[in-house]
């Protein structure tokens, strides 16, 4: 009865409202409020999920309180009611309250409820539920459900929002009133404006890169059997008034011959995205990033089906272009011209030049291979990086002029001769010889390329422990190494004095800058493209240093190590 007399009360005075004008509004979701005993939380999503609780008298309550709101109203405008607001097609939405009730004996009933609590609201939102019904001794569930449709509401006296309230409870308990219960009430606001409605909102997958150490939007760098794959999902939206939509998530599935794989689908690990208005490669949270499991890269190829899931209570209109299958087989294949694994043999020896102290490589070199898996496209595990067994031994000649180090490469060169074959050795792919850094050097290290030096071996490099950490030292081997198998300097102004004079660079880049965006699998880090290359001497600090396109594509095609 009141809430009829205050409807006739409030239609008195349409007459006095002066809105006459058929402005048009658009309603936002703002807020849930909701208020459980005397805890009041305030929930932004239009669709909410919220656990409540209640124990009491032996019983307990573990319900679950889910509204599903739309996250724009449909457009409306003044009625003929004072602040009355006509909805150009229905308002839908639902409460459903759910829970599962233990009762210690068979002396419980239980009763679950949902009300519209507004007196001013003409038509119920949600539905009115009241269900009474004895309680089994143990556990047992009970739910309801209540839409919301609404033809009409009323606004706020100054035009600026609607709101909604309603609540409900749930009770286990004897006929004595004792046992467990709650009460929740919800005050929903929807933001009242008069400019244009937000446009449809259309998420769309753009392509799908599967990244091991650089690649290119197309996926045309070969990629490598049993080495970390990432695949990123780059993700487009029009619509939502030209601005990023935040909260987007999606799966990749994979399958081979047909038949989904194991652990398929896959969540990303950087969970949810900002689907920007453009997205930039070079950025990692441009993009839904998913880890493939090892077996995924196992020769042979699969195919992968990415879908993309708009935030809760956002609305698509076209999901069709949600679902996203590469064009392509991606292929993992095992290279023949690189073994697999590249033995690499270490030699830490000793500097005493005459009338000098003897120092020693540190025991960081025993750790410098660490770069080397993940610039390299050979498997995860494809280095072995041992110690030669042999006593300590000491370079008593200087190392200072060209003709001194040659000298010491052509000692280098016997022995890595002598241990060729030989037990425990066996296969020999690259000999290291680590020495200390070396007072007045010019160079942290040097290869012996045969492309470079005549009669050399593109076995044997030579190289300083410049840094005292792993890392940077690992950048001198992989950059050593990188020269025996065939790489050369990118002899650019910008490579921090890399140059090759003869027979020359072959470096085709512009500059000494990678140029493709690429990521670190360890770390699962994006690298951008403005990253220095490996074959520059900018490897100060290391994380200025990648691998161009280029120089792993010449790694893909190397056959030295075959020779």
């Amino acid at each position: 009865m009141r809430k009829q007399i205050v409807q006739i009360v409030l239609s008195l005075l349409a007459g006095c409202a002066g809105l006459g004008a058929q402005t048009t509004y658009t309603g936002t979701f703002k807020s849930h409020q909701v208020t459980v005993g005397s805890v009041e939380t305030d929930y932004t999503t239009p669709t909410a999920t919220i656990p409540i609780g209640a124990n009491g008298g032996g019983a307990s309550i573990q319900a679950q309180l889910t509204l599903t709101f739309p996250a724009v109203a449909p457009p409306a405008s003044p009625g003929d009611g004072y602040l009355s607001l006509v909805f150009q097609s229905s308002f839908q939405a639902s409460i459903g309250l759910s829970a599962t009730l233990t009762a210690p004996d068979g002396t419980f009933s239980s009763e679950i409820i949902l009300v519209d609590n507004d007196p001013y609201q003409p038509q119920a939102c949600p539905a009115s539920v009241d269900n009474t019904n004895p309680a089994p001794q143990g556990t047992s569930n009970i739910s309801a459900s209540g839409p919301c449709t609404l033809n009409w509401t009323y606004m706020s006296a100054d035009s600026s929002q609607f709101t909604l309230q309603y609540g409900g409870s749930i009770w286990l308990t004897r006929a004595d009133g004792t046992g467990a219960l709650f009460g929740f009430s919800v005050t929903t606001t929807y933001a009242l404006s008069t400019g244009p409605a937000p446009s449809p909102i259309d998420l769309a997958v753009d392509h799908v890169e599967v990244v091991q150490v650089v690649q290119h939007p197309d996926n045309s760098i070969p990629l490598v059997a049993n080495k970390s794959t990432a695949a990123r999902v780059f993700v487009t939206v029009t619509g939502n008034n030209s601005q990023p939509l935040a909260g987007v998530s999606g799966v990749l599935h994979g399958f081979r011959n047909g038949a989904e794989l194991a652990g398929s689908p896959l969540t990303p690990f950087n969970f949810t995205m900002t689907v920007p208005v453009q997205y930039d490669r070079g950025k990692e949270n441009d993009s839904l990033n998913f880890l493939l499991p090892r077996d995924w890269t196992a020769a042979g190829s699969l195919r992968l089906v990415a879908n993309v899931s708009p935030p809760a209570g956002v609305t698509e209109q076209n999901t069709a272009n949600n679902t996203y299958q590469v064009p392509e087989p991606i292929t993992f294949t095992a290279l023949a011209n690189i073994p697999t694994p590249i033995n690499i043999y270490y030699w830490p020896i000793c500097y005493q030049p005459p009338g000098a102290q003897k120092t020693c490589p540190t025991a960081n070199v025993s750790g410098a291979d660490s770069l080397i898996p993940k610039l390299y496209p050979i498997p995860d595990d494809g280095v072995r990086y041992s110690p030669i067994q042999t006593p300590q031994k000491t370079w008593v000649a200087p190392l200072l002029t060209d003709e001194e180090v040659q000298h010491m490469f052509t000692t280098l060169r016997k022995a890595y001769l002598m241990v060729l074959g030989e037990p425990p050795y066996g296969n020999v792919d690259q000999l290291a010889a680590w020495l200390p850094n070396v007072a007045g050097a010019e160079q942290g290290g040097m290869a012996d390329p045969i492309w470079f030096n005549e009669g050399g071996t593109s076995r044997v490099t030579f190289n300083r422990d410049t840094s005292g950490t792993k890392e940077n030292i690992g950048w001198i081997l992989a950059h050593e190494i990188g020269h025996n198998l065939g790489l050369r300097h990118t002899t650019t102004a910008d490579g921090c004095g890399a140059g090759d004079d003869s027979p020359g660079s072959d470096w085709k880049l512009p500059d000494a800058t990678i140029q493709e965006v690429g990521m670190d699998l360890v770390t699962l880090t994006v690298i951008p493209a403005t990253k220095k290359d490996l074959m520059s001497y900018c490897y100060d600090p290391l994380s200025n240093i990648w691998i161009s396109d280029f120089h792993y594509g010449q790694l893909l095609d190397s056959q030295v190590l075959m020779q």
